[in-house]
């Protein structure tokens, strides 16, 4: 769960988040997907909590942003907000 904004504070709708887990061994764990909301709010839908000790990666890309990519270690509360930068042009 989380969100994801601009520089200016401002959501992005439209932006595609992913979760993968064991980013090293992508073959071996799912990826879950999800699309901002007109609020920015996204929810990757996680069917159980990841242990505290379970890494992941988390990706996000939106036309006209430079994508954002980060290795967590999960926690079923997590919370996010992600700040995209615009690509310069």
């Amino acid at each position: 769960m989380g969100r994801v904004v601009d520089s200016a504070g401002k959501p992005i709708a439209g932006a595609v988040v992913t979760l993968t887990r064991h980013p090293d061994r992508p073959t071996e764990g799912p990826t879950h997907t999800a699309t901002t909301d007109e609020d920015g709010r996204f929810d990757v839908g996680m069917t159980h909590a990841p242990t505290k000790s379970m890494p992941f990666r988390l990706e996000v890309t939106k036309d006209g942003f430079v994508p954002h990519a980060e290795h967590l270690t999960g926690s079923a509360s997590y919370e996010k907000d992600i700040v995209l930068q615009p690509v310069k042009k």
